[in-house]
């Protein structure tokens, strides 16, 4: 996918990528990675293993430790500054295909994701697409 900005799981908004440093990419082994609303859509491609988002990095601002998955720099200061939130959402990125009542939450909702998908690459350009 080349995208010229990428989706905020957390505000459901689209916004540039804003990374301190400009780095060159980022890559996600064992189905981590995309985001949860990009996992869901893709989840039917039953033999999908690799997704590549190539997206523009003009800024510099603070990088997101927390397996960064496209959420915007504002969510990641604002959102993350709860350390309760900030936990769970984390926690959730990690529970590749579990259902949320598998862990401390009751709801049972399991995030979908394709089954065999491996791999997630972001690369970030230096300008706009």
């Amino acid at each position: 996918m080349v995208l010229d900005v990428v989706w905020c799981g957390i505000c459901h908004t689209c916004h540039l990528v804003r990374l301190k440093d400009r780095p060159t990419g980022v890559v996600y082994e064992g189905g981590l990675g995309l985001p949860f609303d990009y996992a869901r859509v893709l989840a039917p491609l039953e033999y999908l293993e690799e997704v590549v988002i190539i997206t523009p990095n003009p800024s510099n601002t603070n990088v997101n430790p927390n397996l960064w998955s496209g959420e915007c720099n504002i969510c990641v200061r604002v959102a993350y500054k709860e350390d309760a939130f900030r936990e769970e959402w984390v926690a959730r990125k990690r529970r590749v295909g579990l259902a949320y009542g598998d862990g401390d939450s009751d709801d049972g909702e399991k995030d979908p994701r394709p089954p065999r998908l491996r791999r997630v690459e972001y690369r970030f350009s230096t300008g706009y697409l």
